[in-house]
């Protein structure tokens, strides 16, 4: 089996886990569970500059991005302390700045790509509260990165 398709199925594992892990709220296994997810996509980003048409500089703000995400998702796992929620916050803030451009800018997507993806997370929202939204919106951005990485 390919090794990418190996870890994108972990991923989905992993991104099962997460999401069961954040409705019974066992804080453990998310912190567990977040930045596993995470550092699965960065070593599919990584595997990306194996390839022989890779678009390295795309490659390279996706794994920005990742790295950044990665370090928010470790500092909220401090939430009483308000520089590292702070922090976090600001790490999320620039991964996603990263992630526009390269996905919008480098990449070829569209605007419109996002329009499911924030039809769902406001659909959550409304449905079922803060913390399954933030894993959904979680699960589908990892998706989306991975899926991105697939096409490079």
């Amino acid at each position: 089996m390919n090794t990418t398709l190996l870890i994108i199925s972990g991923l989905v594992i992993i991104v099962y886990l997460l999401i069961k892990a954040e409705l019974s709220d066992q804080r453990r296994q998310i912190y567990i569970f977040k930045p596993l997810a995470t550092l699965l996509v960065i070593s599919v980003a990584f595997m990306a500059f194996l390839q022989p048409n890779n678009n390295t500089l795309y490659t390279q703000f996706v794994l920005w991005g990742l790295l950044f995400s990665l370090g928010g998702d470790l500092a909220l796992m401090f939430p009483r302390n308000r520089k590292a929620f702070s922090g976090g916050l600001g790490l999320f803030l620039t991964a996603h700045i990263i992630y526009s451009i390269g996905f919008f800018k480098l990449g070829g997507y569209s605007n419109w790509l996002m329009l499911p993806i924030l039809i769902l997370y406001q659909f959550h929202l409304r449905m079922r509260g803060i913390l399954f939204t933030f894993s959904s919106f979680t699960a589908l951005k990892n998706f989306t990165i991975a899926t991105a990485m697939l096409q490079i």
